[in-house]
């Protein structure tokens, strides 16, 4: 799967140059600058992410993503 205005809404797995994996839903994808906003679902470096009363979005240049994969709704 390719990162495009066609992932907004969706549920993906983002595997990173940094050995993050992460599942992230799509807020915003801005080709221009390269890169993605995002709201974190989950992620397997928790100690990354600071503790919030309000879940912020996040930030990810294309450069950074390895791979991303659909996660298909339950």
């Amino acid at each position: 799967m390719q990162m495009s205005k066609d992932s907004v809404d969706s549920n993906v797995r983002l595997i990173c140059s940094d050995g993050e994996i992460l599942v992230a839903k799509i807020l915003f994808v801005c080709e221009e600058d390269e890169g993605v906003i995002y709201d974190l679902v989950s992620t397997n470096k928790e100690s990354n992410y600071e503790k919030c009363d309000k879940q912020p979005s996040y930030w990810t240049n294309f450069r950074e993503i390895v791979r991303v994969e659909l996660v298909k709704s339950s």
